[in-house]
């Protein structure tokens, strides 16, 4: 009778613990972790742990790349604007050297005032574009480019006039017979 009663105990234990059984050793204690062992469900999670890892992993090695290609954008826009800050300071000095040399058609009495004080007055405008595109931060490498590049042409054409006005001072010789 007594083994009766141990054999109800056990049973009622069993019972109670069949509950309790998880394939995770963390939840289902001793039993749980051989169970899991047993049934290869904690072969199973591992993997899946395993698995998790080197997904995070793959997302980090992508963070890095597009890390990565956001500073090599911003080390290529900083130098594409070194460039042009540069281009912008030569066209500056070429405006600069222009101004002189219609400050000296100026000082001549044959060249037109009037005629002078247009180029000057074209010239400054043309420095305060400059100064603007080049103050600009909203404006694109590429715009701020093509706008430099107009520049150029517009500094062209007052080099032309101012040059047409130079041959127009110097003194014609008399023609020969």
């Amino acid at each position: 009778m007594a083994r009766m009663g141990v054999r109800i105990a056990v049973a009622g234990l069993a019972l109670l613990t069949a509950g309790c059984v998880s394939n995770d050793p963390r939840r289902g204690g001793f039993v749980g972790g051989v169970a899991g062992l047993w049934s290869g469900q904690y072969d199973e999670n591992v993997a899946a742990q395993r698995a998790e890892l080197q997904q995070a992993r793959e997302g980090e090695g992508e963070e890095q790349r597009a890390s990565l290609s956001l500073a090599q954008d911003r080390d290529r826009h900083a130098g594409e604007k070194a460039r042009l800050t540069r281009e912008a300071t030569a066209l500056d000095r070429d405006l600069a050297a222009l101004r002189r040399r219609i400050r000296g058609l100026q000082d001549r009495a044959a060249v037109n005032a009037a005629q002078a004080s247009e180029l000057d007055r074209q010239i400054a405008a043309l420095q305060e574009w400059i100064a603007a595109v080049q103050a600009d931060p909203a404006l694109d490498p590429a715009e701020r480019s093509r706008q430099l590049d107009e520049s150029k042409r517009k500094i062209a054409g007052l080099r032309a006039q101012a040059e047409a006005y130079e041959r127009a001072m110097k003194p014609r010789s008399a023609p020969t017979s």
